[in-house]
């Protein structure tokens, strides 16, 4: 980071020179393009040694991209009433993110609220960004990191949560003279509804699958569609046959 072409170094916590310019240089990401990247090589010699030898330990995980604004407006407050501690199971689920940045969306409730109860426990369910559940060795790692964080006898433990499916049939009305290109009108229509099964509204704990928003959402896809009909069904088990929105 330097102010301005020609200025020094800046220190942190120390005021640069007035009217001058700030440049911050820094590395971004891709987002997720580079997921699942397992195929390194070196491009370019260590102490002059060009014979290099690449071992990939775990393929590329966690990029993502950037947090909108919908999502911080959600999960602020919870992240601000944690005050780096866990007491309440509100305080596990704020925190999680936060040592374990491949979080979609996580949940939490105390064991009193299961039957029989079973008291002490915060039962944590997180849904990754990468994969379908969190491996019985990144459940471990994240017990023993929320350790420092606990200020009473809680135990944490982590559950695999379980994925229901909103299959649709979608029958749209369309005016041919407005569209008469019924393949690519099918196409915008899967694609929207393919957007919308990655937003937060459904794809998150706590979401809603709602009706009339998908109604709006299709009928909003081309001016040729003059009205549509749906046929809804909630399945605990996918299908890969059916065009699904995971909720």
């Amino acid at each position: 980071m330097r102010g301005g072409a020609e200025a020094d170094l800046l220190v942190a916590g120390v005021a640069g020179r007035a009217a001058r310019p700030v440049i911050l240089s820094y590395v971004i990401t891709n987002a997720t393009a580079a997921n699942g990247a397992v195929s390194f090589s070196a491009s370019g010699s260590i102490s002059a040694f060009n014979d290099i030898t690449v071992t990939v330990i775990s393929v590329a995980q966690g990029g993502a991209v950037a947090e909108t604004m919908e999502s911080i407006k959600l999960s602020a407050p919870f992240s601000y009433a944690a005050q780096n501690r866990t007491v309440t199971a509100k305080d596990y689920a704020a925190i999680v993110p936060t040592i374990y940045p491949n979080v979609e969306s996580v949940t939490a409730y105390g064991g009193e609220e299961m039957t029989p109860p079973r008291f002490g426990k915060v039962f944590i369910s997180v849904k990754p960004r990468n994969g379908d559940f969190l491996s019985d060795e990144t459940k471990r790692e994240l017990i023993q990191k929320l350790k420092s964080y606990a200020v009473a006898g809680i135990v944490p433990e982590f559950i695999d949560l379980k994925y229901l499916y909103v299959e649709l049939q979608v029958n749209p009305y369309y005016n041919p003279s407005l569209n008469d290109t019924p393949e690519l009108l099918k196409t915008n229509i899967s694609n929207a509804l393919t957007q919308y099964s990655r937003s937060i509204d459904v794809n998150k704990f706590g979401g809603r699958f709602k009706y009339s928003k998908v109604t709006t959402l299709i009928d909003r896809v081309d001016n040729g569609i003059t009205s549509n009909n749906k046929i809804s069904s909630a399945l605990s088990e996918p299908d890969v046959d059916f065009e699904r929105i995971a909720a």
